[in-house]
């Protein structure tokens, strides 16, 4: 998987629902930026990253905007926040992360 996402420097989820996407995680593991719209956990996941290539469902102009903005980013810009997605993704979102949250959760109902 992480082959298929070295071709290519954003990757963009035009969703109207989701619950994840598992995509946008993958993205963030492989250190991409992400164009998006405000669908599902995204937001929670990109919180705290420069990653805020939000865009509204249905707008062109929108998301014309906002890919306009990625494309004026300088090559350093661009390798700091993929950076940031893939630190984030280390720290928050791993199968190791996911597995103590879940069983701090587990353990927290149980008290």
């Amino acid at each position: 998987m992480s082959k298929f996402y070295k071709t290519f420097d954003v990757l963009v989820i035009p969703s109207y629902e989701e619950s994840g996407p598992l995509v946008g995680l993958e993205a963030m593991a492989a250190g991409r930026l992400i164009m998006s719209t405000e669908v599902g956990a995204m937001p929670e996941r990109l919180q705290g990253t420069e990653n805020k290539f939000w865009f509204a469902v249905e707008d062109a102009q929108d998301f014309d905007r906002v890919l306009k903005r990625i494309v004026s980013l300088s090559l350093l810009e661009v390798q700091k926040i993929a950076q940031a997605n893939r630190e984030r993704y280390i720290a928050h979102y791993t199968r190791e992360q996911i597995q103590k949250k879940y069983r701090e959760a587990v353990a927290h109902f149980f008290q």
